[in-house]
């Protein structure tokens, strides 16, 4: 699923079908619901407020909170299949089997588990920002003119 959220944030979704790479693309806008002016105020097309609101709304017991919400396990899916494809990515594009997290014994293995790209995090365990340059290799002052490019309210193409 991606969204296109610099032109009014139409979402598109591939659903593959019986055969591998043979699917569907659907295109659909959103009607906004629930705090759509604070939504435009927040990170991501809204997805930051709506995010936190339906977890509150959740926790409350709310019925929106439990229809829009999903639990740790949906989430840790959505997450992993991305790190682990950069795990795959760091180690030459070896297969990376994905472990079934409701499983104690999948799970347990992941448990100290902490390498990341951020310093702080990954301790021993740290992971290159790129698979294909040393970060510290890029002059500072090709930062500077991200910086300045940011600071400027234009794009660093």
């Amino acid at each position: 699923m991606e969204t296109n959220r610099w032109d009014g944030g139409e979402l598109a979704a591939y659903i593959e079908g019986a055969k591998l790479c043979k699917g569907e693309l659907t295109r659909y806008r959103p009607e906004p619901f629930v705090g759509s002016e604070a939504a435009k105020s927040s990170g991501h097309g809204g997805s930051d407020f709506y995010t936190t609101h339906f977890f509150i709304e959740k926790i409350l017991g709310r019925p929106d909170g439990l229809k829009y919400s999903i639990d740790v396990y949906t989430a840790a899916n959505m997450g992993i299949c991305g790190i682990l494809a950069y795990r795959s990515i760091l180690c030459g594009n070896i297969p990376v089997s994905v472990p079934n997290l409701k499983n104690p014994e999948e799970r347990e293995a992941y448990r100290n588990d902490h390498a990341c790209t951020n310093p702080t995090v990954a301790g021993e365990s740290l992971l290159p920002v790129s698979p294909y340059f040393d970060i510290d290799s890029i002059p500072d002052e090709d930062f500077e003119k991200c910086r300045q490019l940011w600071l400027d309210g234009k794009n660093a193409e």
